[in-house]
């Protein structure tokens, strides 16, 4: 009777007790790149990601190709925080941002700005203090300057954009978009926002071999800009730019599971 009463004494535990993947489960928020969407080159990743246990968000941001940079640095932050509270809702104990390029310089951001687990930046691209950009992109920053001293931060510019592969589109954004995405003093300089990472945050650079020399080098820069107080990794993965998310899966799933 008592060894009876012993096995179900153990039995009761187990059921009772939370399981361990169930205790460490991660949540991933998954940031496409610019034109893109949450069915775009990140689609695959996000849905390895989900195979392989993980809960996962795949939110359609403002510099996706339908939304044509809608909402500025304040509103994503507000959307990721949405998201982050589902994925948190549904059981996350630790929450990670996954960015490819735009959506990694956001995800950078984001980490200024709130306490997250880790951020996964996989080919960062939309560097406001490049060269390109400051050459392409200044006299709409200029206009959007004036307008926004005039209190027109709603008024909507027409320019040319630029995305990586020398491709191009007319977009129309608001003066105040404009602003946070492409003036070289706003949130999308990375050489400035690298240094206010929160402390503790863990980092990941996915690095592709066949990136452009531009942007491997405005990479390095803002990952050696990263203060003392995170923990950072770097991954060089055989990818070009756009299919760089396909080829972090394994190399982010291996990360996770040390946050």
């Amino acid at each position: 009777m008592k060894a009876f009463f012993f096995v179900m004494a153990i039995v009761a535990a187990l059921i009772g007790a939370p399981s361990e993947s169930a205790a460490q489960k991660v949540g991933v928020v998954v940031l496409h790149g610019r034109w893109d969407s949450p069915r775009g080159w990140a689609l695959g990743l996000a849905h390895y990601l989900e195979r392989e246990g993980h809960l996962v968000a795949n939110p359609e941001m403002p510099w996706s190709g339908s939304r044509s940079y809608d909402k500025g640095a304040a509103a994503f932050v507000s959307e990721i925080d949405a998201a982050v509270a589902d994925l948190r809702a549904k059981g996350a104990a630790k929450v990670a941002i996954a960015g490819h390029s735009q959506g990694a310089l956001a995800a950078l951001y984001y980490a200024t700005q709130r306490e997250v687990s880790g951020i996964a930046l996989i080919a960062p691209g939309g560097y406001a203090q490049g060269k390109l950009f400051l050459e392409h992109y200044g006299a709409t920053v200029a206009e959007a300057r004036r307008l926004a001293a005039e209190g027109r931060h709603g008024d909507s510019i027409s320019f040319v954009d630029l995305n990586t592969g020398n491709r191009t589109r007319r977009v129309r954004a608001p003066a105040a978009s404009v602003l946070d995405y492409f003036d070289p003093d706003g949130p999308m300089n990375s050489f400035r926002i690298a240094s206010q990472v929160k402390p503790g945050t863990a980092v990941l650079w996915i690095a592709p071999r066949q990136e452009s020399e531009g942007l491997k080098r405005l990479s390095e820069l803002t990952f050696e800009g990263l203060p003392a107080q995170v923990t950072r990794s770097r991954v060089d993965v055989a990818a070009d730019h756009l299919n760089a998310p396909d080829a972090a899966k394994q190399a982010l799933v291996e990360w996770l599971k040390g946050l």
